[in-house]
Formats: C-alpha cells, structure tokens, sequence
C-alpha cells in the first residue's frame, strides 16, 4: 500500500515539472516575438516635444518648444503701468465724493428717524429698514478703507498722504459709520439683536484691516476694537460669553493705555470693565483722574460705581472682604470729605484687617497690595485737583532741584495740622498702610506694594519742598 503512494506522488511531481517548463517556454516566446515587432521609440531633440505627444502619445501636431528658450508659446503676464501721481489724485477725490455722499446719508437716515419718532421714545424699525441701515454703513465701511488705502500708496504725495488726518477721517468712521448705527441699535434691543450682533463683527473684521493697512492711526483703531469688545460684551446671553469679550476688550484697552499712558479716558474704560473687583477700579478710576490728560467725567462715575455704596454705608454686593471695604470706604472719605469724623475708625479697621488679610490669600496679595499702593499714592496726589499741595510742589516750574533732603528718624502717625483735612487723611493712610506692610519682614508678597511705595518715595526726594510734606510722617525705623 505504502509503494502505491510512493509511486503517486513521484507521477504528480513529474507532471508539476513539465507543467512548470511548459510555461517558461511560452513566456520567452512571447517576450522575443514582442521585442521583435516594437517599433523603436522616437527620440526628440530638447525643446522639439510635439504639442499633442503630451495627451495623444503621437506627435499630430506642430513642434512647441521648452518654456527654457525665447521663442516659447506661453503667454506672458500683462504689464500693468504704475498709476500716476494724476490718476490717483482723481481716484482719490472720487472716493472721497462717495464717501461724503454714503455718510451724508447715514446722518440724514438717522435723523429722520428720530423725527418721526414720538417723544422721548425710540424709533420702531422694520426688517427693511434695517437693512437698508446696515447696507448703507457696510458701504460707508468699505469707502472709508477704499481711501485709506489710496493715500498711502508709493505714488501719493504729502499733501495726498495727510488727507486723512486733515479731514479727521478716523474720528469720521467711527462717529458715523460705526457708534451712531450702534447705538440705535442699542436703544432698540431687544428687537434689533441679530442686526446688532452682525454688525459688530463686520464692524470688528473691518476694523482690524484699517489696524494692518492704516498703521499711522493705530492708537485709533486699538482703542475702536476695544470699544467693539465692549458692546458685544453688553449684549452677551451668557456669562462665559461675556467675560469672553470683557477679556478682549480688556486686551485692547490695556494695549492702548501702555502706548497712551497719560491718556486718562482709556483707564475708564478699564474700570467699567472691572467691576465687581473693587481694588482694580479703584486704580484705574484713580489713575484716569490723575494722568496729565484726565478724564473728569470719572468723577461721576467713581461716585456712582464705587464710592456711593460706601459712603452711604451699604454693603457692597461683590466686596472682597472687610479690610477692602474698609480701604475703599477710606477713599471715598477722602474723594468727598464727607465723614471725615469717622475715618479715624475706618483706619482702625484696615489696621485690625490687613496683615490677617495678606496672611490669608497670600500669593493673590501681589496684585492686590499693587492697586492699594497706587491708589494711595493717588490719593496723596488728591485725584488730580488742582489745588492738591503736593501736585503743587511736584509741579517742574516748582521743582527744587536734586539737593539733599533731611529725613528725620521719626515715626509719627499724625499729619501736619496747616494741611486740609482730606490731605491729612490721604497721609494718615498711606503712613499706616505702608508699616503694616513694612513689619511683614520677609514676606515676599507684599514686595509689589513695597516696590510701588518706595518708588514714590524717592521720586519725592529729588523735591525736596514736596517732601517735607511727607518724610516726617514716613516710618523709617521700620526699614
């Protein structure tokens, strides 16, 4: 049985193999038979390539030559001349026609429909109404970048380059093609809502190509992307949304006040957008009154905001603590005057409150003891009157130049009985401020309240007439 198989598997090999020999055979045959009756390829010259080999495989038609040499058959790009100092004077005032003519009709669309409104109310617009609004001030958008962009092209002269500026052209765009528009929208919410939301992006979109295009207004445009950032941060349906745009907003005012720091307007618009943090508006409602260009409407704004509440003794909503309410309420004292007979007792308060206060929220004092050193510092200053004895002396006509100043080594607690009460007051608290801060030795988080202080202290040792105010009062043992 077992030779049987043997005998088999030795036939199904054999047959294997000649199978295997047959189709060696054929396939050699087949490769001689096609390399016999192939045409030899055709060989071409560099740059003599038939058109048509190049989709046919053939060569039908006429010779084309590599794009390498002179006589290639591919078209060229046209040359466009430059414009010409003429022609774009003539593109310039056609431009500006148009734009006059966009923006008259923006003012007169807008009064009309205050005028036909009934008194003391607002104006009911229908979906075609805003719309043809929102068409007009799309196109006075677009005029304004279409001009922009022509006086500051290489050919443009002085004159055509100062054309902006000379027709104000910046505070133009956004008085009528941007803030009025919106706040018509604003007054007629909630109705006007997806009108105004569309607005301010295409508004936002355009504004950030005028802050690429026109670099020489950029101050304008930052503070403008700032004032976008605010709106739709007023129109925001929820609290992640809102504190979204309070961050860019933010972003673009602080950008703005770091290249206009003596710009008072631009801290105000910080301080709205800080609330309910009481210390941060406290600074920037300060700083916005104490630059050397104010912005004097804060001081409604500081009274209705922030210092009100206080002073009439209501609790404040978002209050940080007692020892924040307490400084807070201190400032106020002195802003007004007002309850000067208590303010004895509210610097008790802070000095009961403060060092446990740092103790407690520790690294998060840095930012804190910041704003508290400043605004201090603000107050000495008295929130830029002008009849604050210590701006007097500050003043550079009534500078005493870099001599010496005796510092006594004293360490009073009480301020001079010639000065005003509210002047006393401001010394009374930035003398007791800075020891409590003076006897945390080695506590690193008062550093940023320290490093502001003593900055101030010795920009009044170069006055030596404004330092006298001041250095006797100043705790020096507790160096």
């Amino acid at each position: 049985m077992s030779s049987r198989n043997t005998i088999d598997a030795q036939t199904a090999l054999q047959d294997n193999l000649i199978n295997v020999r047959e189709v060696s055979a054929r396939s050699r045959a087949l490769r001689r038979k096609n390399t016999r009756s192939a045409p030899p390829a055709p060989s071409f010259t560099r740059g003599t390539l038939r058109g048509d080999m190049l989709v046919s495989g053939e060569p039908q038609g006429a010779l084309i030559y590599s794009p390498t040499f002179k006589n290639t058959r591919m078209v060229s790009q046209l040359k466009i001349p430059p414009i010409t100092q003429k022609q774009l004077v003539a593109e310039v005032k056609e431009i500006y026609v148009s734009l006059t003519t966009a923006e008259s009709k923006c003012i007169q669309y807008l009064e009309q429909l205050e005028k036909e409104a009934p008194p003391r109310t607002q104006p009911k617009l229908s979906n075609e109404q805003y719309q043809t609004l929102f068409a007009l001030h799309r196109k006075l958008l677009h005029l304004h970048h279409d001009f922009f962009e022509k006086c500051q092209l290489p050919p443009a002269t002085l004159v055509v380059k100062c054309l902006p500026r000379k027709y104000a052209m910046p505070a133009r765009l956004w008085r009528h093609a941007i803030h009025s528009f919106l706040e018509l929208l604003r007054n007629m919410l909630p109705a006007s809502l997806d009108y105004m939301l569309a607005f301010i992006y295409l508004a936002y979109s355009m504004m950030t190509i005028y802050l690429e295009t026109a670099t020489a207004f950029e101050d304008t445009w930052i503070e403008g992307l700032g004032d976008l950032g605010r709106y739709r941060m007023a129109i925001a349906d929820n609290a992640r949304d809102r504190e979204v745009w309070a961050q860019v907003a933010r972003r673009w005012y602080l950008k703005s006040a770091n290249r206009q720091p003596e710009t008072g307007r631009l801290y105000h618009h910080l301080a709205i957008l800080d609330r309910p943090d009481e210390l941060r508006q406290l600074l920037y409602y300060g700083k916005s009154l104490a630059v050397p260009t104010p912005f004097t409407a804060a001081r409604k704004s500081i009274m209705d905001a922030l210092f009100e509440p206080t002073v009439n003794l209501v609790p404040s909503e978002h209050c940080f603590s007692v020892v924040v309410s307490a400084i807070v309420r201190s400032h106020a004292t002195i802003f007004t005057g007002k309850h000067l007979d208590t303010f004895a007792e509210t610097v008790g308060e802070i000095r009961g409150n403060l060092d446990g206060h740092i103790a407690r929220i520790t690294w998060k004092y840095l930012e804190q003891g910041y704003c508290i050193a400043i605004s201090n510092c603000i107050a000495l200053l008295g929130y830029g009157t002008d009849d604050n004895p210590l701006a007097l002396l500050l003043k550079p006509q009534s500078s005493d130049g870099d001599s010496d100043t005796t510092m006594p080594d004293a360490n009073a607690t009480t301020a001079s009985p010639a000065l005003s009460p509210t002047f006393n007051a401001a010394l009374q608290l930035f003398i007791q401020t800075t020891e409590i801060h003076l006897l945390r030795i080695g506590d690193i988080n008062t550093l940023s309240f320290l490093h502001v202080t003593l900055v101030f202290i010795r920009h009044l040792a170069r006055h030596p007439s404004a330092s006298a105010l001041i250095f006797p009062y100043f705790p020096w043992t507790r160096l």
